[in-house]
């Protein structure tokens, strides 16, 4: 076509494009002027309340007319007067075309464009975002009244501004939670008020609800995200703008957000929406959705299983809108499969239709109504354009004024150079969601206009914002500066650097712009000016600390009349007044700290910094509220309170007890609003604003905010005016804090209000109610006092007296003076228990200083004074029941518990006995210590100059203890007294004996003994085990049907229970169940532990004389590593018969809470010693098989002990950097906690049929475990079908209420945790709150029924119930069946099976004991005892040390034996190198055993890092170096270290691992080093490089690898970083090889026609009884040993998934132990259940086949599978 072919095609579009532009009409119903028939239906008649009209409204519709009314575009219903309505315009900064309700013509072109509200915001002036919203709305019903726009517009955006990097940050008004709720609320009431009551100008809608500010970071999309968010930080920092919209703003609308909130998206939140919003808050409006969120959360996140599901749960979660069509697509199939309601449909139109009823939408001709006289005239007024102009300029923020470079004087600057990519911009200035503006003020424009004389030269210096070095073009823009009086540099971004749906990845100025800005200003000859334009903050520490940049700017995004409010501020016809609404982040926090990590407060023990200004920690390029000024603004104080008194009622929780906060209820805050009086004053020369903040910093309790907003206020000054300013303050509402739980706590102690430079101290203390002071209403606790003197006399029983008056500011040992932060309980009170108050009769004279002045109360009649302080304070004689003590040097303390008596002196001696039935022995050796055990002829004492007296008590008889220089203790009971002495210490607590005649106790050693000895005669002898039903010694006990064992086992425990009273069912609901002697019922001690062994851990066991030990296995992480089966379930069966034999003489019970089955996901967790490691299925395995060993009985449905899973669930860091079990939160996804941590929990309970789960004392996804109904009624009971009990760890129930805060009262806790499951506490805090929580309606008798109920029904299947032991099953077990040669045995060989031989350089192992001349054993834990049997340990039967082993096997050898370090700690002062060096210079064979004990790992105590502790490296490697001969390294210990020195270093020849190896795991190493034994153990776990520890916190629970932060995963089924060794890594003396004989290639899964991917393409399957049906196949496998040792092999069967659903990389599918003869072949043959063993779970937690090609690994063969339909 030629050029002369357009004009005529240009010409024709020109005519046909030519068109009469009129106004439309309006959209709305109810025409009655034109449809006068309308007026018949009720929802057009306006005298009518909105409920009467929406109910009429909706009665009127069909079920496929109500679906239409679901969606954005609603649909029309022509026989009823309603045309169809778009809902969906916005109305961020201005009206906008973003969105199908609003478009600009002819006849409206344009609308008033605001700043950006990122820069509204910077004004603070609640006033403007009040006036900028009304004149929106008014433009806004301008064009709805001439058909170009509706009537709803979904602004503003208020969510929270958490980083810096966030897209979309420009839409919301910043950080902080009180700016942005009062922008919300302003900006909403601007937009809604209307002249009518309970109508509305226009609908507003604050979005995204909640925790939205991830939009695509590094792929990481907004639609998929998971925002895991606590509770405090989702209440007090993301939710506080919606509720003040909904609650202040009284919105119409609330948007729901794309992403997922802790694994549930937000419009399917039933808790977020009908809970909070509609519930709490109380919405008068509608709930909408973001755009297609709906049908995101089927298509994407993949939420729900078909999209009528989708439908169904996000209408009833309480959504009512859908910006999309999917509701309208899939609500009316919804209801028809019975998904959802009609009336949730009814419902949720109602929502809808209100709102528009208070629009007027139903009201008829727009014109008649308020507002019909609008129209274009209204809109882009000369009036809206200066407010446009204004709010920018109240914006801009000045950040840097050197040398008050600024405001120029446009009469003395001569020339004047812009440059910068955003001097000319237009577009850039309205930012997103814009409309069309009236016009534009470029920033060039307005500085030509506003230096109108001067010489103005404007460079670009790049091409566009991006600044791309080829875009980049420096010198002309060098020139420039160089030439110019002046060089303002205009630079920042745009929306190709920052919108939504795209979020930046770092905080430098785009591209070259840094460059052009440091050239620029080098080669400038005048002042240089920096104007940042951006919506989100950039590090310009270069230019803030760049001499030559005399000023800095930031302006946002400024609107239409930007490049004017430019102006206005650098030549001073404006004094900036802005303050930043963002903290200024550098650099190094994008290179840090992830964007998907939504924590808000600081984690010390990671280096996570927090965020904004209210927790961050880190450095900052400027901070929020930053920004200065032309002029000088002083303050001062006028009036605040310096106390505040919050008033308690006796019965109080924190009447009688120490709380460093209060719950905020309505009675407590009542008049608690007090006001700060400030005066302001403008000191400096020029008119300007000024915003007055009022910050506050609260104690630090429940991780409370280290600054934070509490008030703010514009306002105006002249030249040397002032003003005075009021913040009135509701204590409650605006200084309480939220805590972990989210709940709101009004905190006690110092608060501190700054304003500017102005600090002001505030103390909040209580008031106690009901206090007997003469002439005073309460009793003040003291507060920031100081005591000048009391006058008191105390009368107490039994004749005590003192009198005591302070002669200076010390009482006792106690300061009188007090911090203001500090409690007047550390003063006032010792003990939280009453028993520890006394009366006093009289108290003559108190006096009390404070703030300069004194107060005395005289003459107080009575008041309660605790004993503690009165005995700190007092040299007295003290006179008891049996006891007088007269105290010479020192003082006593004593302590009560239900443990025998123990008496502890300090003399100069070390003490060590035990007694038995024939009395006490005193030995007394000068230089030597001398060990006493239990005889036949009695205890034996043995005494040491200069040695330390130890002692303990077990039911053998008491122990003592005694040493110079520490505070001994002392505890009674029914057995005794006990006494613990301290030089300087003091006597606490007296305590009423059983003795009938007064003693005189005297500080020397020979009365304690000769007391004790008196005391501890007693006899030693089997006891009888403790049962029920002993008919044979009660004959009419057998008349109860529970004592019959014909019954089933319902009948008997519904016998049982109906029998109890409800005192005595609380009594079952503790670990020491309470007697009921009137049915025959002893109490039963429940906690029995077996970990490895029966352990002397728990109340119930015990060792003696009559049985001083059982078989102690080897610590379980290495018994996993043998990854034989056979072998767990044998070592079992031996724990449960010699558990058995000691039950049946009395030594222990008949449940055992083992084993621990929680994934060792973290390697330096102290725990992981006693699990099966880091695999799902070994640890399921393990589970299974251990539980079946312990609990497989000659009946039935019996029990031989009752074994118990723990710790459910997502339960692996104890003690990390002090984050403790007790109160940490475990984040983790649906998909970890189905595919990782439940997988051996659900096998201890369908494989296993354990006897019970122990939930964990962690919360998982901010639920305590022991208190989610989901985990306990729902998954273990419901979906596994426990057959058994549920059991909390120990005192869990008491930590949700005292440490995590969880419940309210001991009574919630009570009632919340047996409501959600739990049947059985370890600890009695059920015992002693469940009645009060029946009493108090919090609980049901009925819910106490079924708790015990599953606790009797075990106890049944166990024989507790039946009678006399010795005559049932397992009666005739004893002490001769516990230790046995066997059993003893089987330790040694689980420990050989177990061990793992990791190096083994040129075959150097195994040892030949005859050609060794001489071998060093060298390292702390060459002869150690203890350390082997690791925690949860008994006594053993006997111990074989590594050096015993080694002895005894090279017996020929000369062996050295130098432990190189005192201690495994092997600190400096401990580490003794020489010896050890010495020793290896001249041995054949050096053997190093180093690694870990339980000072380094352990319950309690998790490792900081992967080293080998103190030294030991060095130790290692200075005696590698010396070595004569071969070196063998030996690792003792539970988790792995980062050894890569030593296994990278050549004259290291041979590595083994060992685990904690048990009783004869010294023999075990050397059967094993000298080829008695062929290693064939492999690693349970993954050995990770110190840099894994170095990087990733141990709290980050999750599984899988994130690539967009360089988060590597953990576990080999997923870690993708490097490794020292991997899991199922070990070798052995021989070689094995494999052989594929037979194996599927393809796996066909029969569809049905009409299944979803029966026509579509789809990468997997939902797993379902149908689909899965004979889909298992076989693997047939040859494995030949080709060496010449016999050994045992592990034979792996690993897969690789398709990659899908983050599949794992990796994982076990079946694994088998096998042992072969040299040369001897075994053919192996794994049948997989394709569903059950190669199913995947998806992001969701659902089971899912994968089609595709999946991967089969046996050793280094490959088999290719393809599973298709």
């Amino acid at each position: 076509m030629s050029r002369s072919d357009i004009y005529p095609l240009f010409f024709l579009f020109c005519l046909l494009s030519f068109r009469k532009v009129s106004a439309q009409n309006p959209v709305f119903a109810c025409d009655v002027d034109g449809n006068p028939s309308l007026a018949k239906f009720s929802f057009c008649n306006r005298s009518l309340d909105i409920d009467s009209r929406v109910k009429d409204l909706v009665g009127r519709l069909t079920l496929q007319e109500k679906v239409g009314f679901l969606g954005n575009k609603a649909v029309a219903v022509p026989r009823l007067g309603i045309p169809s309505y778009e809902w969906w315009s916005e109305a961020l900064h201005g009206v906008s075309y973003v969105g199908p309700g609003t478009h600009f013509s002819s006849l409206v072109p344009g609308a008033t464009s605001f700043p950006q509200v990122i820069l509204t915001a910077a004004s603070f002036n609640t006033t403007l975002f009040t006036a900028i919203g009304k004149v929106v709305s008014t433009e806004a019903r301008a064009m709805y009244n001439v058909g170009l726009a509706g009537l709803t517009f979904w602004s503003p955006n208020v969510n929270i501004f958490r980083d810096p990097r966030w897209g979309r940050g420009q839409e919301t008004p910043g950080e902080d939670p009180l700016l942005s709720s009062k922008y919300g609320s302003s900006y909403v009431k601007g937009l809604q008020e209307a002249d009518e009551p309970d109508k509305l100008k226009v609908g507003a809608c604050c979005k995204h609800y909640t925790a939205y500010d991830v939009d695509n970071w590094k792929g990481i999309q907004r639609y998929t995200f998971n925002a895991i968010v606590t509770k405090q930080d989702l209440s007090d920092t993301f939710n506080p703008p919606f509720k003040s919209c909904v609650i202040d703003g009284n919105v119409a609308s609330v948007m729901c957000s794309y992403n997922q909130v802790n694994g549930k998206p937000t419009c399917a939140d039933s808790d977020l929406l009908a809970g909070t919003i509609r519930g709490d808050w109380k919405l008068n409006g509608y709930i909408v959705s973001d755009c297609d969120s709906v049908d995101v959360l089927y298509n994407n996140q993949h939420y729900t299983k078909t999209p009528e599901d989708a439908a169904a749960i996000t209408i009833k979660s309480g959504l009512d809108l859908d910006c999309g069509t999917f509701l309208p697509q899939h609500s009316q199939a919804a209801v028809q499969a019975g998904k959802l309601a009609e009336t949730d449909i009814d419902r949720a139109i109602g929502n809808n239709f209100a709102t528009q009823v208070r629009l007027g939408f139903f009201d008829g001709n727009p014109s008649k109504l308020s507002y019909g006289g609008l129209g274009p005239s209204d809109v882009c007024t000369k009036d809206n354009q200066e407010l446009a102009r204004e709010a920018a300029r109240q914006g801009i923020v000045l950040l840097k004024n050197s040398n008050d470079a600024l405001p120029l004087n446009p009469s003395t600057s001569g020339s004047l150079a812009v440059i910068g990519p955003n001097i000319n911009v237009t577009k850039t200035m309205i930012g997103n969601y814009e409309g069309t503006p009236c016009k534009y003020t470029t920033p060039l424009q307005g500085l030509i206009q506003a230096a109108s004389n001067s010489k103005i030269t404007a460079v670009l210096g790049c091409s566009d914002v991006s600044c791309s070095t080829n875009g980049f073009q420096l010198n002309p823009a060098k020139q420039a500066a160089a030439q110019a009086d002046v060089t303002i540099l205009i630079v920042g971004a745009d929306q190709s650097i920052e919108r939504e749906g795209f979020d930046r990845t770092d905080l430098n100025l785009p591209g070259q712009q840094t460059v052009l800005v440091q050239e620029v200003t080098k080669a400038a000859k005048g002042l240089v000016i920096l104007v940042i334009m951006s919506g989100g903050p950039f590090d310009i520490s270069f230019a803030k600390n760049d001499d030559k940049i005399s000023s800095i700017l930031w302006v946002g995004y400024p609107g239409e009349a930007g490049g004017g409010a430019i102006a206005d501020v650098l030549y001073g016809k404006f004094n900036p007044s802005g303050r930043l609404p963002v903290t200024w982040y550098p650099q190094s926090f994008a290179d840090k700290v992830p964007m998907t990590d939504m924590r808000m407060r600081p984690d010390s023990s990671t280096g996570y910094p927090g965020r904004t200004y209210r927790f961050y920690t880190g450095d900052v390029v400027y901070s929020f509220g930053d920004g200065l000024s032309y002029t000088n603004f002083e303050h001062k104080l006028i009036n605040a309170p310096k106390l505040v008194s919050i008033p308690l009622e006796e019965g109080h929780e924190c009447y009688k007890k120490t709380c460093s906060s209060l719950d905020v209820t309505e009675n407590l805050c009542q008049n608690l609003a007090f006001d700060v009086h400030m005066r302001v004053e403008n000191s400096g020369a020029m008119v300007g604003g000024h915003t007055i903040f009022l910050f506050y910093t609260p104690p630090n309790v429940h991780n409370a905010p280290k600054k934070h907003l509490l008030g703010f206020e514009k306002v105006k000054l002249e030249p040397k005016a002032a003003r005075d300013v009021v913040f009135s303050v509701d204590f409650c509402r605006d200084m309480s804090l939220v805590d972990e739980m989210g709940n709101k706590k009004v905190a006690l102690g110092s608060h501190v209000l700054h304003v500017g430079d102005l600090k002001h101290f505030l103390t909040v203390g209580s008031v106690l109610q009901g206090g007997n002071w003469k002439n005073q209403n309460c009793y003040v606790r003291l507060v920031g006092m100081t005591i000048v003197g009391w006058q008191l006399r105390l009368e107490r029983p039994h004749s005590a007296a003192l009198n005591y008056e302070p002669k200076d500011t010390k009482i006792g040992s106690i300061r009188a003076q007090m911090s203001p932060d500090q409690g007047p309980e550390a003063l006032l009170e010792g003990s939280n228990h009453d028993s520890d108050y006394q009366t006093v009769s009289k108290i003559d004279k108190l006096i009390i200083k404070s703030s300069g002045s004194t107060r005395r109360i005289q003459r107080a009649q009575e008041h309660r004074i605790p004993t503690s302080l009165s005995q700190k304070i007092i040299h007295r004689t003290v006179r008891m029941q049996g006891i007088q003590h007269r105290p010479p040097d020192a003082p006593l303390k004593a302590r009560r518990s239900t443990q025998g008596p123990t008496f502890c002196s300090r003399p100069d001696t070390l003490l060590k006995a035990r007694c038995s039935a024939q009395g006490p022995t005193l030995c007394s050796r000068p230089d030597a210590l001398l060990k006493a055990r239990h005889s036949a002829q009695g205890p034996m004492f043995c005494s040491r100059p200069d040695a330390l007296l130890k002692a303990r008590r077990s039911a053998q008889g008491p122990t003592f203890c005694s040493r110079p220089d520490v505070l001994l203790e002392a505890r009674s009971s029914a057995q005794g007294l006990t006494f613990c002495l301290r030089p300087n210490g003091l006597l606490k607590h007296p305590f009423q004996a059983i003795l009938s005649n007064e003693i005189m106790l005297r500080y020397d050693l020979h009365s304690l003994f000769f007391l004790f000895c008196l005391l501890s005669v007693r006899n030693v002898s089997a006891q009888n085990p403790v049962f029920a039903c002993d008919v044979d010694g009660n004959s009419s006990l057998a008349s109860f049907a529970f004592c019959n064992r014909s019954l089933d086992i319902h009948s008997r425990v519904k016998d049982l229970v109906g029998r109890l009273t409800l005192q005595e069912k609380v009594g079952f609901l503790g670990d020491i169940a309470g007697a009921v002697p009137r049915l025959g019922i002893p109490s039963y001690k429940w906690w029995g532990e077996a970990l490895h062994g029966v352990s002397s851990v728990g109340h119930a066991t015990h060792f003696s004389p009559l049985v001083p030990g059982a078989t102690s296995f080897p610590q379980v992480i290495l018994t996993a590593a043998s990854f034989n089966i056979t072998l767990f379930t044998a070592i079992a069966k031996v724990v449960s018969t010699e558990a058995r034999a000691m039950y049946n003489v009395g030594h222990t019970g008949l449940t055992f809470w083992s084993p621990n089955v929680n994934i060792f996901r973290d390697p330096r967790w102290g725990r992981g010693q006693e699990t099966p490691g880091e695999d799902p299925l070994l640890t399921s395995k393990y589970a299974s098989s251990y539980v079946k060993g312990l609990q497989e009985a000659d009946e039935p449905d019996k029990l031989k002990v009752g074994a118990c899973c723990k710790h459910y669930t997502a339960y692996d860091l104890d003690n990390w950097k002090g984050i403790q079990r007790f109160t940490f939160n475990a984040i983790v996804t649906k998909q970890d906690l189905i595919d990782t941590f439940d997988p051996p929990f659900k096998s201890c309970v369908i494989d296993g049929n354990v006897a019970s789960v122990m939930c964990s004392f962690n919360q998982v996804n901010g639920k305590p475990t022991c208190a989610d109904p989901d985990l306990l009624a729902g998954t273990i009971r419901g979906d596994w079908k426990l057959n058994g009990y549920i059991v909390a760890d120990c005192d869990s129930v008491q930590v949700i209420y005292n440490s995590q805060h969880y419940a309210k009262t001991p009574e919630d806790a009570a009632a919340i945790t047996i409501k959600s499951g739990l049947d059985l506490d370890c600890g009695q805090y059920l015992t002693k709150y469940s009645e009060g929580a029946i009493q108090a309606g919090k609980l049901t008798e009925a819910d106490v029924d079924r708790a015990i109920a599953n606790n009797f029904a075990t106890q049944i299947r166990l024989g507790f119930f039946d009678g006399n032991p010795s005559k049932l099953p397992y009666g005739g077990l004893g002490p001769s069946d516990v230790c046995t040669k066997d059993n003893q045995e089987l330790a040694r060989e689980a420990a050989r099976q177990g061990i793992v031989l990791l190096k083994n350089s040129n075959d150097a192992l195994p040892l030949n004991p005859s050609t060794i001349g001489s071998l060093a054993v060298i390292g702390p834990n060459m002869n150690v005892t203890k350390t082997m049997i690791g925690n949860y340990a008994g006594t053993p039967c006997n111990y074989i040390t590594p050096l015993q082993g080694l002895i005894q096997t090279a017996s020929n050898s000369k062996v050295f034996a130098v432990p190189g370090c005192l201690d495994i700690k092997c600190s400096p002062n401990g580490f003794q190198p020489n010896p050890a060096k010495q020793a290896a210079a001249q041995a054949d064979v050096t053997i190093l055993i180093v690694g870990a004990d339980q000072s380094i790992e352990r319950e309690g105590l998790d490792r900081a890092d992967l080293n080998l502790p103190g030294q030991q490296t060095v130790l290692v490697q200075e005696v590698t170096r010396v070595a004569k001969g071969l070196v063998i390294l030996v690792i003792m210990s539970g988790g792995p270290f980062d050894i890569t020195f030593a296994k990278n270093d050549d004259k290291i020849s041979g590595i083994l691992w060992v685990g904690y190896p048990g009783e004869a795991g010294g023999g075990a190493i050397a059967d094993v080093l000298f080829g008695k034994f062929n290693p064939s153990g492999r690693l349970p776990v993954t050995w990770y490089p110190q840099s894994f520890a170095d990087k990733i916190p141990m709290t980050d629970m999750r599984m899988r690898p994130d690539s967009s932060t360089g988060y590597p995963g953990r576990t080999y089924r997923f870690y993708s970083g490097d490794v020292v060794y991997s899991f199922g890594d070990g070798l052995s003396y021989t070689n094995f090889d494999y052989k594929l004989i037979n194996a599927p290639k393809l796996v066909s899964i029969p569809l049905e026609e009409g299944h979803e991917c029966y026509e579509q393409t789809c990468n997997s399957l939902d797993v379902t009884d149908s689909l899965c049906q004979n889909l298992a196949f076989d693997v047939h496998m040859r494995v030949k040993n080709s060496g010449a040792m016999a050994g045992g092999h592990t034979v792996f069967l690993f897969y690789t998934p398709p990659d899908i659903h983050n599949a794992p990389k990796k994982h076990l599918l079946r694994f088998e132990k096998v042992k072969l003869e040299p040369k001897a072949a075994r053919n192996v043959l794994f049948r997989v259940d394709f569903c059950k063993e190669m199913s995947l779970v998806d992001e969701m937690g659902n089971r899912k086949v994968a089609l595709g090609s999946h991967v089969l690994h046996v050793g280094d063969l490959k088999h290719f599978l393809t599973v298709g339909v």
